[in-house]
């Protein structure tokens, strides 16, 4: 009964402050965006981008997978908390298993009890 009840609890509290979290991003211009489309392959892989060691590299370079939402993507699908913005990434899934949320990247995820623990999310404002 009490491992119910401590189940219930943790359920609510996740439910109250999980809209709490919301995403923020750079904002940037559509122009800048638009130019973006027309680079060459060559190009577009020596942008550089700001990464998890917070410093400009290259995006081959990066130690991460690299998922920019800008402030245009935002206003466009409405995206009320970071899970809402995560669930439209390829290869990222939001799973529930009737009692808590977990994610996974590429189909690797914490397993059953990882209340998704083992994956850092960075938002830059």
């Amino acid at each position: 009964m009490k491992r119910l009840l401590l189940l219930l609890i943790e359920v609510q509290f996740f439910l109250c402050f999980s809209s709490l979290f919301f995403v923020w991003a750079q904002n940037s211009l559509p122009e800048e965006e638009d130019l973006l489309f027309e680079l060459d392959l060559e190009s577009l892989m020596d942008i550089e981008v700001e990464s998890v060691t917070l410093t400009k590299q290259s995006l081959l370079s990066a130690p991460a997978v690299v998922t920019v939402f800008t402030a245009a993507d935002l206003e466009t699908y409405q995206y009320n908390s970071v899970a809402d913005s995560l669930r439209t990434t390829p290869g990222f899934d939001v799973l529930y298993d009737l009692a808590f949320y977990n994610a996974g990247v590429r189909g690797i995820n914490g397993g059953m009890g990882a209340q998704s623990q083992v994956i850092k999310t960075m938002i830059d404002r």
